[in-house]
């Protein structure tokens, strides 16, 4: 039995001798890691001689005082070994270099997230190959030197790079389009990453500022992301200016220079492409991220560049028709900005028929009068009389409003346009007696792009009329329908009376040349009022309203394919 409890002490005692050892090895090797912890990353590298081209690097290019701020960071080393042939006078280059070999967040050799994909502080990415175990073609030498924002891999040379499109095309010259969007460049301060130091003496914030390069075009088209590929079309001044000349009379705005401005960056934006595309000039036809159709098919090829994102084509010309490019605004009933009342609008469910499966409704009543045969006299002859009839959706909702108004927003072109749309009345009582079919009429008044905005009450002659439509306050287009009928109508212009009594009741269409045409004269937002119109005073029956959609069909010139 002692026997036994001595070998079971010696045992135990062995054991926790073995713990004692490895928690003393576990603890070296935490003093190891964290040996840095109260070092800053630029000290680390500044004190390891295997990185001084590295460092040089860095303080050349400024990326020191990057390093030096309160951010959390990855920073892979080049040794010296990798800098040979990299000429330290080429600044831009330079910084080009270091900043693809710094990323933000820690992330340690046993971080899952380091052996993916990682994106660097200028945007590139550091894509881990697990075969080759290599990041962009190089591998880590000396990992997990832990400071105190942040960490550094030793690497054994320089990433394997390319430049992204924006890249490209930022470092060519000679080209207007190029020019054009270089200008629109601006530096801004990053409040994400800068970090905030203090006070100045007069109490405001002062931060350690992270500068970004911030380009308005590539908010629109991300040449720089390099998450995702296109193909990118730069013309040749020629070939450009024919684009521009086209593009330029539908872009005028009231300057100039901000309508030259908008026309070129309509340009430069419609030239881009989904995907890395191969020999576009063979293709009919190509259509841009933005869904306009392009034509670059027999097109001079004078430059070919293979980016990191896609690739970049000089081209001697491109096409774009102007019905590719300026296409009908479609905009749907339900999408409307305001009401003059919404508790009196309704969006219905209307899967079957309806753009969008939705269309609205305005609760209200309209009273008509049709004349009807009422039977014979005594001789035999045939009698007609006029009879009253109201139409209504529901006795508990009626909107007894003049001129109501639902309102909405397009953007367009100057140019002309036809004005369409689907006002579909499927109210079965509207229409099941063929002789006392509703006829729906509807106004719509229009403010264009820089004009003062629609109004009620402004009107001398009549508090109900709507103000500031771009015909006047007597001229409007008008849509006429009948119930039960399903179909797109061309509104056309109307006459409108208005006095005391009759706050712009319609009186008769416009004959003329062009009364189905709306001019717009300048590019931009425009605001249309969809209102309710009767033909009596009776306040109970200011009109019903419906919409599916309004068209605005551009009217272009024939261009030849």
């Amino acid at each position: 039995m002692k026997r036994h409890l001595y070998s079971a002490l010696c045992a135990c005692a062995f054991a926790l001798l073995c713990a004692a050892c490895q928690d003393d090895r576990w603890e070296e090797h935490t003093k190891a890691t964290e040996s840095g912890v109260n070092v800053g990353l630029l000290d680390i590298i500044r004190e390891n001689p295997d990185w001084s081209s590295f460092y040089q690097a860095l303080t050349l290019t400024g990326y020191d005082s990057v390093l030096s701020s309160e951010n959390s960071f990855t920073v892979f080393a080049p040794a010296n070994s990798a800098w040979q042939g990299v000429n330290m006078e080429d600044k831009a280059a330079l910084a080009s270099i270091v900043s693809c070999h710094v990323a933000y967040e820690k992330k340690l050799s046993s971080d899952p997230a380091l052996h993916g994909r990682m994106q660097t502080i200028n945007g590139k990415l550091i894509i881990y190959d697990p075969q080759l175990q290599t990041f962009n073609g190089a591998q880590i030498a000396s990992p997990d030197h832990v400071a105190s924002n942040g960490v550094a891999h030793g690497m054994n040379k320089i990433f394997d790079v390319k430049q992204n499109i924006w890249e490209y095309i930022r470092g060519l010259r000679g080209y207007s389009q190029v020019d054009y969007i270089r200008s629109l460049n601006r530096r801004e301060m990053d409040m994400t990453r800068s970090v905030r130091k203090g006070v100045n003496e007069q109490g405001q914030p002062v931060y350690d500022t992270v500068w970004v390069d911030v380009n308005e075009f590539l908010s629109a088209v991300p040449l720089n992301d390099e998450t995702q590929e296109l193909t990118y079309i730069v013309l040749e001044d020629d070939g450009f200016f024919r684009l521009f000349d086209k593009f330029n009379p539908y872009f005028t705005l009231p300057n100039v220079q901000e309508s030259e401005k908008l026309t070129s960056f309509h340009v430069c934006r419609d030239l881009t492409f989904p995907g890395r595309i191969s020999d576009p000039v063979l293709r009919d036809t190509i259509t841009n991220i933005f869904g306009v159709t392009g034509r670059l098919k027999g097109a001079e090829v004078k430059e070919q560049l293979e980016a990191s994102n896609g690739r970049v084509y000089v081209l001697s010309s491109a096409n774009i028709r102007l019905r590719d490019k300026i296409k009908p605004v479609v905009v749907e009933g339900e999408n409307f900005t305001a009401a003059a009342d919404p508790q009196y609008l309704f969006t219905r469910y209307k899967p079957l028929w309806a753009s969008g499966a939705k269309d609205i409704l305005l609760a209200c009543s309209a009273t008509q009068q049709d004349r009807l045969y009422i039977g014979e006299d005594a001789w035999g002859n045939k009698q007609y009389g006029w009879l009253s009839k109201t139409f209504l959706w529901s006795d508990k909702y009626r909107a007894n409003v003049t001129n109501f108004w639902v309102e909405y927003k397009a953007d367009v072109y100057s140019v002309g346009y036809e004005v369409r749309y689907v006002a579909y009345d499927d109210i079965e009582e509207h229409y099941s007696n063929p002789e006392q079919r509703f006829r729906l009429e509807q106004k719509l008044f229009i403010s264009l792009p820089g004009a003062a905005t629609l109004a009620k009450g402004l009107s001398k002659v009549n508090a109900d009329a709507v103000s500031n439509n771009y015909l006047g306050d007597e001229v409007c287009f008008v849509g006429s329908d009948t119930a039960g009928v399903y179909k797109e109508t061309r509104l056309r212009k109307w006459r409108l009376t208005l006095d005391g009594k009759s706050p712009q009741f319609i009186s008769a269409p416009l004959s003329a040349t062009g009364a189905d045409t709306m001019k717009v004269g300048n590019a931009g937002v425009m605001t249309m009022w969809l209102c309710n119109t009767t033909r009596a005073t009776t306040a109970s029956a200011q009109g019903l309203l419906f919409l599916d959609y309004i068209k605005l069909a551009p009217v272009l010139p024939n261009e030849d394919d």
